[in-house]
């Protein structure tokens, strides 16, 4: 049970406390609570564009919550994307415990509750997912058949990232390399390759296991945190391009 605790405070660094909303970058939103299948409530934000726009389901990663990734999510709406993005459970306002378990039904509770809005066209949401949100978009698209993914900075496994001992006591965890090959969504993968926390040769070997249709797309000089600074407009062009390919009919 000790080593359990350890494990977890050493993977997970949840942020109970919102520091910003879209609302403080002047961007309307919807601060929305949903359930999942246990009956624990979350929260996220929904950010419109309308009802036609493609819906991006929003997994952000390990550290902080929802709050720190406002930045990103305005530039996303900036390329004519609806948002939802939410926190898992034990992050932010949303209830519960975190798991690793406990993230994945949280992500399918998201998508289904995405679904279920008669102001969306089911159709077109899809998850996006940065680093351990990654491995959360992998699993949700390979139970739910999403028209497309997209990944950024995710690793073939938490084990992978550690070595000797270290590496035994997250053997299994969020595993996306046995789940890529079942995935049948297209696929678009994003990796600086300067990445100090993932190594750029696990996202090449995650990209090698993938089925098509799959793209890799590599930005050059970006490190685990900093793609879309590095890249510029070019990484939302890039997202943008990618979308509405696979969503056009």
């Amino acid at each position: 049970m000790k080593l359990d605790l350890v494990i977890m405070s050493t993977l997970f660094s949840p942020d109970k406390e919102l520091w910003v909303d879209p609302g403080d970058a002047g961007i309307p939103y919807e601060d929305v609570y949903f359930k999942t299948k246990h009956g624990l409530e979350l929260n996220g934000w929904f950010l419109n564009c309308g009802k036609e726009d493609p819906t991006l389901l929003f997994c952000h990663g390990n550290a902080g919550n929802m709050s720190n990734r406002v930045t990103h999510i305005r530039l996303f709406r900036g390329i004519g994307l609806n948002i939802f993005i939410f926190d898992y459970r034990g992050y932010g306002h949303s209830q519960g415990e975190v798991s690793e378990k406990g993230i994945y039904e949280d992500a399918s509770a998201a998508y289904l509750y995405l679904r279920s809005r008669d102001d969306l066209d089911p159709k077109k949401i899809f998850p996006f997912g940065e680093s351990m949100g990654g491995a959360v978009a992998i699993d949700l698209a390979c139970k739910h058949n999403p028209p497309l993914v997209i990944v950024q900075s995710v690793p073939t496994s938490i084990e992978a990232l550690f070595k000797g001992e270290r590496a035994s006591h997250f053997r299994g965890m969020f595993d996306s390399l046995s789940k890529i090959t079942h995935l049948k969504s297209p696929l678009l993968m994003i990796y600086g390759d300067k990445d100090e926390l993932v190594p750029y040769a696990l996202g090449r070997e995650l990209f090698r296991a993938a089925n098509r249709p799959k793209e890799f797309y590599r930005i050059k000089g970006a490190g685990h945190n900093n793609t879309f600074d590095v890249a510029g407009d070019e990484y939302f062009h890039k997202i943008r391009t990618f979308v509405l390919k696979h969503l056009r009919k």
